[in-house]
């Protein structure tokens, strides 16, 4: 039908219109969705890592008192009563 686009294979589909789509503001109910999913999920990672270090921390303060005080403990005490002169003289007789 037309000369100059002869050149194309047949069924081809060209577009012959652009339209383009905007919006001037965002509603408040999608651009509160947009704040918490990424303000509200980075102030919860930051925290959630905060707890995990503060645990990590507090559980190597754990272990190391547990170890130090293994040290300091013997294994066994025996007492053993040492007699006197006058009680082994007192024994004898």
């Amino acid at each position: 039908m037309f000369s100059s686009v002869k050149y194309l294979d047949q069924g081809l589909i060209l577009p012959v219109a652009w339209i383009e789509m905007g919006v001037e503001e965002l509603p408040e109910s999608l651009r509160s969705l947009v704040y918490h999913g990424t303000y509200s999920t980075a102030a919860a990672q930051l925290g959630l890592t905060v707890i995990c270090v503060v645990a990590f921390i507090g559980s190597g303060i754990c272990l190391l008192c547990t170890f130090a005080r293994r040290k300091q403990k013997p294994c066994a005490t025996l007492k053993v009563k040492i007699p006197t002169e006058t009680e082994l003289k007192s024994q004898a007789s």
